[in-house]
This record gives structure tokens, sequence and C-alpha cells, in this order.
């Protein structure tokens, strides 16, 4: 995602993050599945929001974001480096769908 759309710019962080959440989530059930290109496109579309929510924040939470993009790059290709689950990952994302729904 090279421009950040406007209205991504526009949404609270929560939603940004909720969205991501749910990319996160398709992940998941595609990985359940063994639906390895299904897999790679929900994680690509996850990797796309977080760059650019990195480009629209930046400030504080870009550190965070950063780190996260890794996360979920790791978590594409079988969770090598940080050995973190999609389970572990979806409760990080929850907060931000509860309160994006608030």
């Amino acid at each position: 995602m090279t421009q950040v759309p406007e209205k991504w710019r526009e949404l609270p962080l929560a939603e940004q993050m909720a969205n991501i959440g749910s990319e996160v989530h398709r992940m998941a059930v595609f990985s359940s599945r063994g639906d390895t290109e299904h897999l790679r496109n929900a994680g690509e579309r996850a990797l796309d929001l977080i760059e650019a929510t990195i480009t629209a924040r930046g400030g504080a939470e870009k550190r965070e974001l950063t780190l996260l993009k890794d996360v979920v790059r790791d978590a594409m290709h079988g969770s090598k480096e940080y050995a973190i689950s999609y389970e572990m990952l979806e409760s990080y994302f929850l907060p931000f769908a509860i309160r994006a729904r608030s």
C-alpha cells in the first residue's frame, strides 16, 4: 500500500487495529485449514494495513506497529523467530475490536 487512503487516516486507532486483527483472524482460519494461498493473501492484507497505520500515525505508535509487522510476517511463515501463536495474536487484537465496537 503506497498511498494511505484518507478514510484510513481518519479512523481511530482502535478501528485500524480491529481491521488488522480481522485479517490476522483470517490468517488463523486459513492456517488451520492448510490453505496457504488464502493465508498468504490475508497476511499480505494485514501487512498492508499495518504499513498504512504506520504511515498514517507515525509518532509513538511506530515502534510497536513495526514490531507487530515483524510478528505478523513471522506468523505467515510458521512463527520461527517470535514463536507467537495465532491465539496469542488474536488475544492481542481483541481489546481493539471491543473498543472499536463501543
